[in-house]
């Protein structure tokens, strides 16, 4: 007997413009991550609908076959060398340091160049050890 429920239709029913949201979702530079862009792109809306898109993207990532295929796509989409490219792109732009700082962080601790820190001994003397070149010692305070 067949579900009736669409949360739980297999993936293999979703109909051409949830494909297409799907792969805006996992996959477009432009969309990647936003329901309401993808949502708007592959239903066609406006800028004026963007409240609806919100609604509607967000209706769409609760159905089963959606969030399956978008899972899918990005485990087809995300390897290493894909991952490495990406971090690399976070860390050559300019627009935000506390990004690129992080990025080049992270890439350094996935490929084990992390610095580590030498133990700095500093040891400090209020007098002079070297004598001053009126002969007169510096007195502590």
């Amino acid at each position: 007997m067949k579900s009736n429920d669409p949360k739980k239709q297999s993936a293999k029913t979703l109909n051409p413009k949830r494909e297409l949201f799907c792969y805006l979702y996992a996959r477009d530079s432009h969309c990647m991550g936003n329901a309401a862009q993808a949502y708007s792109e592959a239903y066609d809306l406006t800028q004026g609908q963007y409240e609806s898109a919100t609604r509607a993207g967000s209706r769409l990532l609760r159905f089963v076959e959606v969030r399956e295929r978008i899972q899918e796509l990005l485990d087809e989409c995300f390897d290493q060398k894909t991952m490495d490219r990406e971090l690399l792109k976070v860390a050559l732009q300019d627009k935000d340091l506390s990004s690129k700082v992080a990025a080049i962080k992270e890439y350094n601790r996935i490929y084990g160049r992390e610095a580590v820190p030498e133990k700095t001994i500093v040891e400090f003397s209020w007098l002079d050890p070297e004598p001053r070149p009126n002969g007169r010692e510096r007195k502590a305070r």
